[in-house]
Order: C-alpha cells, then sequence, then structure tokens
C-alpha cells in the first residue's frame, strides 16, 4: 500500500456519512484512480478529472485524491494546481503534495511544505514525517532531520515504521551514535528497524558492530533476512572475518537464499580476501549465472593470493565471452609480475581511468622500477 493510501486511512476527518449516490462515486473514482496511478496513465487520469461534476475545491477526499494521481503520472504541475484550489486541506491532501516533492527529489520544497503546513494549523502525522524524512538525503540537511526528530517527540509519537526511518536517516549519514539512541528508544523491534541499524556499519564502522547487532537479534528471536545477511558478508569482507563469513553462508544456505547473484558474488569476494581462494572458486562454480563482478571477484583473489597459473587460466576463460573492468586486469598483470601485459591493456584502452593509472604505478613502484613509475605517473 503506497504513502497517499495509508495516510488516507489514517485520517479520521473525512465525513463517509454521504447517500448511496455520493458513496458509489468515491468508489467508481477510487477505482479509476488506482488505475491511473499504477499504469501511469496521465490522459485517462484527465478524462476522470473532466468527468467529475462536484466541485473538487469543495470535497478534500476527491481533491487529494487528484493531487496524489498527478504527482504519481509525473505531471506535478497539475498536482500543484489542484492542492491551492482546495478550500480545506488536511493531513491526506499536504502528505500528497509532500509524497510527490519526494519523488522528484525536491528536498527544499518537501520541508518547505512542512512549515506551511503547521503554519496552516495542520498537525504533521507520523506518514508526514516518514516521507519528510526521505527528503533529507545528505549529511548536509543533518539539522533538518534534527528538528524533525525533536517535533515527532514532541508529538509522541513511536510507530515503528517512522522511527526505523529515522534510524535509517541518522545511519545513512554516517550519524551511527545517533542511530543507535533512536534504535534503542523502539519498544518493539523488527527485522527492517533491525536493517536499518546494521546497514549503517559497512559503510561507516565500526564494522564489528555489524556482528555484535546479529547476535544481539538472534537472542530477540528474529531471524534475519537475505538483505541483512549481506550486509553481514560486507563486514566481513571489510576486516577479512573467516569465520563469520562462513556462518553467514551455512545460514544462507539453510534459507535457500544463497542462489541471488548478487549473494554468491558476495561470497566469493568474502572468501577471496579471507586467502581461501579454493572456497571462494568453489562458490563460483556453482553460480548458475556469472557477471563482471563474479569474475572480478575470483580473478583479483587469485592475483593477490595465487596460484598464479589459475590466474592466467581464469582471465584466459573471462577473455573468451567478457570484457572485465581493465583496472582488474592491470591489477591482475601488474600482481603476477607481468608489468609489460599490464601496459598493454592500457595502451589498449581509449579512456583510461584514474584506477587504472594507480594500478599500474604501484605495480612498477612495488617492484623498485622507479622511473616506469615516474613516467606513468607523467602520462596520467
Amino acid at each position: 500500500m503506497d504513502i497517499f493510501s495509508i495516510s488516507f486511512l489514517r485520517n479520521k476527518q473525512y465525513d463517509f456519512q454521504a447517500n448511496n449516490l455520493q458513496i458509489h462515486r468515491i468508489l467508481d473514482f477510487r477505482s479509476n484512480y488506482f488505475i491511473c496511478s499504477r499504469l501511469k496513465e496521465l490522459a485517462r487520469g484527465h478524462e476522470i478529472h473532466n468527468h467529475i461534476h462536484w466541485g473538487v475545491e469543495n470535497d478534500v477526499f476527491v481533491g487529494s485524491t487528484l493531487v496524489d494521481m498527478y504527482a504519481k503520472c509525473g505531471s506535478f504541475s497539475e498536482a500543484f494546481l489542484v492542492f491551492h484550489s482546495l478550500k480545506n486541506r488536511n493531513n491526506v491532501s499536504w502528505n500528497a503534495l509532500i509524497a510527490g516533492y519526494v519523488q522528484l527529489g525536491l528536498s527544499n520544497d518537501v520541508l518547505e511544505c512542512l512549515e506551511n503546513m503547521e503554519e496552516e494549523g495542520v498537525v504533521p502525522d507520523i506518514i508526514t514525517f516518514t516521507c519528510s524524512l526521505k527528503a533529507c538525503p545528505s549529511a548536509r540537511m543533518i539539522d533538518k532531520g534534527q528538528n524533525m526528530r525533536a517535533r515527532v517527540t514532541e508529538l509522541g509519537y513511536n510507530d515503528l515504521i517512522l522511527m526505523s526511518n529515522m534510524v535509517d536517516f541518522y545511519a545513512k549519514n554516517g550519524f551511527m551514535l545517533e542511530a543507535l539512541k533512536v534504535f534503542r528508544k523502539l519498544i518493539v523491534r523488527d527485522t527492517v528497524a533491525w536493517m536499518a541499524l546494521i546497514a549503517g556499519y559497512p559503510e561507516r564502522g565500526p564494522h564489528e558492530e555489524v556482528f555484535r547487532c546479529l547476535w544481539q537479534m538472534q537472542e530477540e528471536r528474529l531471524s534475519p533476512d537475505a538483505a541483512i545477511l549481506v550486509c553481514v558478508l560486507k563486514a566481513c569482507d571489510n576486516v577479512g572475518s573467516f569465520s563469520q563469513g562462513q556462518l553467514v553462508h551455512i545460514d544462507l544456505v539453510n534459507k535457500g537464499l544463497e542462489t541471488d547473484i548478487f549473494v554468491e558474488n558476495m561470497l566469493v569476494d568474502v572468501y577471496s580476501k579471507c586467502r581461501l581462494v579454493s572456497d571462494s572458486r568453489a562458490v563460483f562454480d556453482e553460480q548458475s549465472k556469472k557477471d563482471v563482478v563474479s569474475w572480478n571477484a575470483l580473478l583479483l583473489g587469485y592475483a593477490e593470493y595465487g596460484p598464479l597459473d589459475e590466474a592466467i587460466s581464469c582471465f584466459e576463460q573471462l577473455a573468451a565471452f567478457l570484457s572485465p573492468n581493465s583496472s582488474t586486469l592491470c591489477d591482475m598483470y601488474a600482481k603476477c609480475g607481468s608489468l609489460m601485459e599490464a601496459q598493454k591493456v592500457l595502451d589498449m584502452l581509449e579512456d583510461c581511468s584514474i584506477v587504472s593509472w594507480t594500478v599500474l604505478v604501484s605495480g612498477y613502484a612495488e617492484q623498485g622500477l622507479i622511473s616506469k613509475a615516474l613516467h606513468c605517473f607523467e602520462q596520467i
């Protein structure tokens, strides 16, 4: 169910004491609205709007629904016009407009709406804040998020979805202590709330906190889903934890989730970075589908820890039907000591990335070929 639908169902201000004809019109309008919104059929939306014979500006339900429909169909100018034609606006109306701004990525407009809403005497509800938090995607807007958190506390909201989004907001922006503070105040915690917290640690650290969270989550008799286990794998990848990676692998197998290509690629990478290249190869060989990420992870494992003849063999298989990442090939050749081959890869490329050049410069420097390293550096 979308934000608008939830907002409407939670709103208690709309009077449903209508006659049979009005009820029929509302139901017919609502079903057509869903079709237009889901399929993004603007033309049909216009047709429905033109067939409404009762005053839209006087009907907060119909007006709010039209705002939401136009926003979902990408015609925000029309959503804006309908919104401002409404004589009375409630939470549902404002939430529909705010959701439209969020959809367009207009963060400042969302926050301005939040202020204007309160100025009109409409108190933001749980849906308003849940939606508005999505408009604060970066650390530079942390103060806006803090203001929302203060207002949420003042209004006494402790909804699980809202607070999980608050945790997610802090975690994504690197404020893990604040995320943890909000998380600890949750009376009930589900896998979504845990995911919001856990997802921040592999990106921001400390990575070991992921394992503590996983243990605590299981103590609360909650089973981690695939998304959480992938976060744990990322942490294993960052710290090179073989034992934790193996436990997660077993859990994924038991849950039947190990066949997802993203999960499989993470496992190949984790085993490679833990120097267990044979285990990495075993997972790789079991993959029904392989992409360039799969090959890169295995290649780098062989290039770093050997055996080097397997790295070359693996590359030859890859070259037959894939175009591997250029920096991966350069890195593999450099670590195998084949700097001439690494140089050839770069010479064949029209556009060489800074990563590729850096790999080659590092390779020359590690073998004491300082003049060649400097020459490469000048070419960059």
